[in-house]
């Protein structure tokens, strides 16, 4: 526990793993899960900004950029007093002081959403929840190069969906070829894949750097009985 004490208080922890062999059980970090339990019961605000922001003033925040946008996680024990407020700090650039921020409020599960628009263009997106966001960070990063003259449209982003047929990849699972879980799910339940070789072969997931393919595997494991179930 000290160990764990010691380096969940570091600025930064790199975790290193053993080469998987195939047929052989992992067995997850203890350190990671000890940690993901910690996170459990903190609110995790998700953001996404055109313009680098600088990060609210919470226990944990990470600022890393994302194709032609900057990708914002925070988590904290407190919830922020004022959240408009924070969104705006956050996600509003000084040379926008006519921009409008969209709100949606749910206090009593404490569920936040914020999109700042200038004219019609996305400036950022702020979720905020006691749990992680069940948004695709690769659909909202899309968002911040349409077209947000339709304000009906812009009420769709505040529920973290699209208005057009194209599928929902869902949460990014394999951040190499930015592959959803929703991508996933459809390999296995629809496209027959039942190994993780397989869905890489498919989609390119976990073919790269390896680092999802634990995660991969217990995607298929969940969607496997789903498939049978179908046929």
């Amino acid at each position: 526990m000290a160990l764990f004490n010691e380096c969940a208080a570091a600025p930064r922890v790199l975790l290193t793993r053993a080469e998987k062999v195939e047929g052989v059980p992992t067995v997850p970090s203890r350190w990671l899960s000890r940690l993901e339990n910690l996170l459990a019961g903190w609110n995790k605000p998700d953001a996404l900004a055109a313009a680098k922001p600088e990060p609210l003033a919470q226990a944990y925040s990470a600022i890393a950029p994302t194709g032609s946008s900057w990708r914002i996680e925070l988590a904290g024990l407190k919830s922020t007093p004022d959240w408009p407020a924070a969104a705006r700090d956050l996600l509003q650039p000084e040379n926008a002081a006519d921009a409008d921020l969209l709100a949606y409020h749910d206090a009593g599960s404490g569920h936040y959403r914020f999109a700042c628009f200038q004219n019609d263009r996305l400036l950022g997106a702020l979720f905020v929840a006691p749990a992680p966001i069940a948004v695709s960070r690769g659909w909202a990063a899309e968002q911040l190069t349409a077209d947000w003259s339709d304000p009906t449209a812009r009420l769709r982003l505040l529920a973290g969906r699209g208005a057009g047929a194209a599928k929902d990849p869902g949460a990014i699972v394999c951040a190499c070829f930015e592959v959803g879980v929703n991508q996933i799910v459809e390999a296995v339940t629809a496209g027959g894949r039942a190994t993780v070789d397989a869905v890489g072969a498919a989609l390119g997931a976990g073919s790269n750097c390896g680092s999802c393919r634990i995660e991969i595997k217990k995607i298929i494991d969940e969607a496997r009985p789903r498939a049978a179930g179908a046929l």
